[in-house]
């Protein structure tokens, strides 16, 4: 059985040494991933990499459990704050 607080918690961690990694930029910027909300002063970077990971793996476990490829992503995109 899969611990999830201890599995966001791990997100978590990584999301901000990439975004820290990447000098704070999110990953709109760094992989063209379109924000999963408006950007303002009090979004942190590291909060839309978690975003953009857990698509990720939401694609990929589409995308395997219907044995085909695709990333399955999408959302509106701005850049404010950014």
């Amino acid at each position: 059985m899969k611990d999830t607080k201890d599995d966001a918690l791990a997100l978590e961690k990584a999301a901000k040494y990439i975004c820290t990694l990447r000098c704070g930029r999110c990953p709109m910027v760094v992989e063209h991933f379109p924000c999963p909300r408006e950007c303002d002063l009090d979004t942190a970077a590291w909060q839309c990499w978690v975003v953009f990971f857990r698509r990720r793996a939401a694609a990929s476990d589409t995308a395997a459990a219907s044995g085909g490829g695709g990333s399955g992503e999408s959302g509106s995109s701005t850049a404010a704050g950014r």
